[in-house]
C-alpha cells in the first residue's frame, strides 16, 4: 500500500493536467475492482498508473495538435481575408462623405437649406432618404404612364369597334339593339380579360410594373422612416434597414431585366404591332390616319394574302402599307429602347442611393447592433 501510494504522489495534479482539462478522478478516486487491484498487488497497480500516464500525455498531445491546427486555419482565414479587403478599391471610403457629398450638390437640393461640411450622419441620411423618395415617386409615375398608354389602346379600340358596329347598325336601320339586349357588360368584361392576358407582360414593360410595385414599398418605408430618422428610434431604423436589405436585391434584379440584351422589344414590337395595347403608340408613330388602316399590315400579308403588297392592294388599292409600317415600327423601337434604357438608369441611380443610405443607416445603429440583428434574423 505504501508504494502504490508513492507512485500516485510522484504524479501530481499540477503535472497532470494543466492543459487539456481532463479529469485525474480516475486515479486518485477509483471504482472499487480498480481500487482492490491497486492496494492487493502493488505490480499491478504500478502498471494501471503507468497507462493512465500514457494515456493522459497521448490526449495532452491531440489537444496541442488540434490547438495549432486551428491557429493555422485562423491565420490562413486572416490572410485570405486581408487579401481580399486589399482588393476591395472602397475599403477605406466613408459613405457619410460620399452621402454628405450627394446631397450638397443634388438638383433637388438646391432650393433649400445647404448642408455644411460638419453635417452630422443623421441630417444626411434624412436627406438621403429624400431623394429616395424622389426617385421612387418618378419610377411609379413611369410604370403608371406605360399602363395607361396600353389601357388607352385598348379602350380607343373599343370605342373604334362599337363605332363601326352603331354604323353598320344605322345602314342596316337598326338602332340601339346592342344596349337594349344588355350586351355593354360583356364588352367591359371582355376588355377586362383583354388588358389581364395581354402580351404586354410579356416583355420589358414586365420590368416596369415590377419596379413601379417595388418602389410604392420604397416609398412607403421611406416616408414613414423619416420621423424614425429625426427622433433617432433604434427599433424603427433596424426594421427600416432590413426593408432596404430585402427591396435592395429585387430592384438590382429588375434594373438588369431593363437593358435589352436580346432585343426583345424589337421582336416584340413587329409581331404585336396590329395588337389593341399598341394602338396608342400607332397613332404616335404612324403617318395620319393609317394607325388603323395602312399602317397594322400583318406580316407576310397574313393568313389570307401572298405578301404585303397583295393585302394592301386587295384592302386600300395601294403598295405603301409596307413602308408605312415599317417606318412606324423602327420609330417605335428607337423610342422604346431610349424609354426602357432610361428607365434601367434611373433605377441605377436608385440602387445607387439605397446602398449609400443603407451604409449610412448602419454607421448611425452601430455595427455591433447591426451585427447582432443579422445573427438573430
Amino acid at each position: 500500500n505504501l508504494e502504490s501510494q508513492s507512485v500516485v504522489k510522484t504524479f501530481p495534479s499540477e503535472e497532470r493536467d494543466q492543459d487539456d482539462g481532463l479529469s485525474d478522478s480516475n486515479i486518485t478516486h477509483p471504482d472499487p475492482e480498480r481500487r482492490h487491484a491497486i492496494h492487493g498487488d502493488p505490480l499491478t497497480s504500478s502498471k494501471i498508473l503507468a497507462i493512465e500516464s500514457s494515456a493522459l500525455s497521448l490526449e495532452k498531445e491531440l489537444a496541442r495538435e488540434r490547438s495549432q491546427r486551428y491557429s493555422q486555419y485562423n491565420a490562413s482565414s486572416n490572410d485570405h481575408h486581408e487579401f481580399f479587403t486589399k482588393l476591395n478599391p472602397f475599403r477605406n471610403l466613408s459613405w457619410s462623405v460620399v452621402g454628405s457629398y450627394i446631397v450638397r450638390t443634388a438638383p433637388c437640393f438646391w432650393c433649400m437649406r445647404k448642408l455644411s461640411m460638419s453635417a452630422t450622419d443623421r441630417e444626411i441620411l434624412l436627406r438621403l432618404n429624400g431623394l429616395c423618395s424622389f426617385f421612387c415617386v418618378v419610377q411609379i409615375g413611369l410604370g403608371l404612364f406605360l399602363f395607361s398608354t396600353s389601357v388607352m389602346g385598348v379602350v380607343q379600340e373599343r370605342d373604334d369597334a362599337v363605332k363601326d358596329a352603331a354604323f353598320a347598325d344605322d345602314a342596316n336601320g337598326v338602332k340601339g339593339k346592342q344596349s337594349e339586349l344588355g350586351g355593354g357588360g360583356k364588352e367591359e368584361e371582355d376588355i377586362v380579360n383583354l388588358i389581364l392576358i395581354s402580351p404586354d407582360l410579356w416583355n420589358l414593360k414586365l420590368f416596369v410594373y415590377m419596379l413601379s410595385i417595388v418602389n410604392v414599398v420604397l416609398l412607403i418605408a421611406s416616408v414613414l422612416s423619416q420621423r424614425v430618422i429625426r427622433e433617432v428610434n433604434l427599433v424603427g431604423s433596424v426594421r427600416f434597414m432590413w426593408s432596404l436589405f430585402w427591396l435592395l436585391p429585387i430592384q438590382i434584379f429588375l434594373m438588369i431585366g431593363l437593358f435589352d440584351y436580346y432585343r426583345v422589344m424589337e421582336v416584340w414590337i413587329k409581331h404585336f404591332w396590329g395588337d389593341a395595347s399598341m394602338a396608342y403608340l400607332r397613332g404616335l408613330f404612324c403617318e395620319e390616319g393609317t394607325e388603323n388602316d395602312e399602317c397594322v399590315v400583318p406580316i407576310m400579308g397574313g393568313e389570307e394574302y401572298k405578301n404585303e403588297k397583295a393585302w394592301c392592294l386587295a384592302k386600300y388599292n395601294s403598295t405603301r402599307c409596307e413602308y408605312i409600317r415599317n417606318e412606324a415600327q423602327y420609330e417605335c423601337t428607337v423610342a422604346s429602347y431610349i424609354f426602357f434604357t432610361s428607365n434601367g438608369v434611373w433605377a441605377l441611380i436608385l440602387v445607387f442611393l439605397i446602398w449609400v443610405t443603407l451604409s449610412v443607416l448602419q454607421a448611425i445603429i452601430s455595427m455591433p447592433i447591426v451585427q447582432r440583428s443579422k445573427e438573430s434574423n
